[in-house]
């Protein structure tokens, strides 16, 4: 088990999520999801392409947020031989844009303690009070290492934008089910449990999706539930969305708890706006005058 930066700065309350966990010009875009997501008949499942194109359209609606965010993460560590579990928490001020940019900046009464920015391409992480700047491409590893959730760029910014991170998905290899579970005891109108699952094998090599659908008054289908299975069956990525709000007139994930192996997160809103149009400089991370520039691979505790 590889320990990761996020574990190593135990005192910096700096976020993750890298997992963990808005607008293209979101009045056409949200009336065209409302639209398509209305009622369907209890009498009659939704087919694959249906659901599939639920995803598709929310991902056009959902491409960009600037916000607000308390975050609390559970990591699996190294204590020189043996696993130790870290619980960190604290405030982050999140910017997203699709396909692949992101940027976190933990908060503290003393400034920001804390800075990851990815434009999809590269990765850096700045700690002023080490005034140190990690830099390196944006692989699953690297962001793995500064966040401790190792997962591509695009996922990231999916699940920040509250939804699956589930690109390329084919009608012709999916199936669709009901739930047929009991309501849980955590299930509201803003939070629903899923009703339905589409379940899409990926491909030999490549393991398998599954999405769960709830609907929020309307009815309006959304994706509430995700997981992605290795081949060989191995959890590799689960996320659950919920406190539904509407933000404009798209209805928007407030809570997204993700896990991985070795990590749970949570991030919910306490503000956030959808806005596509964030800077492209915004997700760049310039080195600052007198402070040192090193390789992921010389990050505390990364594996060689």
């Amino acid at each position: 088990m590889a320990r990761t930066l996020i574990g190593e700065w135990r005192r910096s309350p700096a976020w993750v999520l890298s997992l963990v966990l808005a607008g293209c010009t979101l009045a056409g875009c949200a009336g065209a999801l409302a639209r398509r997501t209305s009622p369907v008949s209890s009498a009659e499942t939704p087919s694959a392409a249906h659901l599939i194109g639920l995803l598709r359209e929310r991902e056009a609606a959902l491409q960009g947020l600037a916000g607000t965010a308390k975050v609390e993460v559970r990591v699996e560590t190294l204590a020189g031989a043996k696993p130790h579990q870290e619980r960190l928490s604290g405030t982050q001020a999140v910017l997203v844009r699709a396909p692949a940019s992101f940027r976190f900046e933990a908060l503290s009464p003393f400034g920001v303690a804390y800075v990851v920015a990815s434009d999809g391409s590269e990765l850096a992480t700045y700690l002023p009070g080490e005034r140190i700047v990690y830099r390196g491409p944006a692989t699953a590893e690297t962001i793995g290492i500064a966040t401790g959730v190792s997962a591509g760029a695009r996922d990231v910014v999916a699940l920040l934008l509250g939804r699956p991170p589930a690109d390329g998905l084919a009608a012709a290899v999916a199936t669709v089910a009901p739930s047929g579970g009991s309501r849980s005891s955590s299930a509201s109108a803003q939070s629903p449990d899923p009703e339905l699952f589409l379940h899409v094998q990926t491909g030999e090599k490549s393991g398998a999706v599954l999405v769960g659908f709830g609907a929020l008054a309307g009815p309006i289908l959304v994706p509430v539930f995700f997981e992605r299975l290795s081949p060989s069956g191995d959890l590799e990525l689960r996320a659950h969305f919920a406190d539904f709000e509407p933000v404009g007139s798209l209805p928007v994930a407030k809570l997204i708890e993700v896990a991985t192996p070795g990590i749970e997160a949570s991030l919910r809103y306490s503000a956030l706006r959808l806005d596509a149009a964030t800077p492209s400089e915004r997700f760049v991370l310039a080195t600052p005058p007198g402070v040192k520039e090193l390789a992921y691979q010389q990050a505390p505790g990364a594996e060689p």
